[in-house]
């Protein structure tokens, strides 16, 4: 970020512990970041979502990005909750990338669609890590496969897809939903 600071406090984003989505709010945090960059940001100031929708959805506000929408399907479900022919919206600027879902969607649903259903809930992370080295990075993974029993059980339950980090070389973190899940991970924590 470029520009100086003349204290601690100029370097904090704007908040108000009141009520931080209050348009007021955003506009302090768009002035906050055009003061520090230069980037004027008249395009992520209009938007027709109402902002005090979304806490626990975004924190620090301050606008919306427009991103092209292409439509998609439509494509077959045969589920527990939903059943039907459905059209999915795809927000992206991968060209031939809706065209393409369009395709693969109009292939299952000529196979009989889409059978499906909710297995679990979770909140899933897959956080990446950089090392300045490959060797740094290797330790790190060794450092992970020594942990293994301690970080699983942090993150548990996994859903049933779930596969171990030794063999995809991905650590993906998932965290239960439900209270009775969450307590059936506090049992297993307290055996270690």
């Amino acid at each position: 970020m470029s520009g100086q600071a003349s204290s601690e406090s100029s370097f904090k984003i704007p908040r108000d512990k009141d009520d931080d989505y209050r348009e007021s709010v955003a506009d302090a945090r768009r002035r906050f970041v055009t003061e520090r960059t230069g980037a004027e940001l008249d395009h992520v100031a209009k938007y027709s979502i109402d902002p005090s929708i979304l806490p626990g959805n975004v924190e620090n506000f301050f606008g919306v990005a427009q991103v092209p929408i292409g439509l998609a399907g439509p494509l077959l479900i045969v589920g527990e909750h939903a059943i039907g022919s459905f059209y999915i919206p795809l927000a992206t600027t991968e060209g031939t990338l809706v065209a393409s879902y369009s395709r693969g969607m109009r292939l299952l649903s000529e196979c009989g669609g889409v059978k499906t259903t909710v297995v679990e809930q979770y909140m899933q992370r897959s956080p990446v890590f950089i090392w300045d080295d490959a060797l740094k990075a290797r330790d790190f993974g060794k450092w992970v496969d020594e942990h293994f029993t301690e970080i699983k059980v942090a993150a548990i339950p996994v859903s049933a897809f779930y596969r171990e980090a030794r063999e995809s070389g991905i650590v993906r973190f998932c965290f239960a939903k439900k209270d009775e899940t969450l307590a059936l991970a506090l049992e297993r924590l307290a055996r270690i």
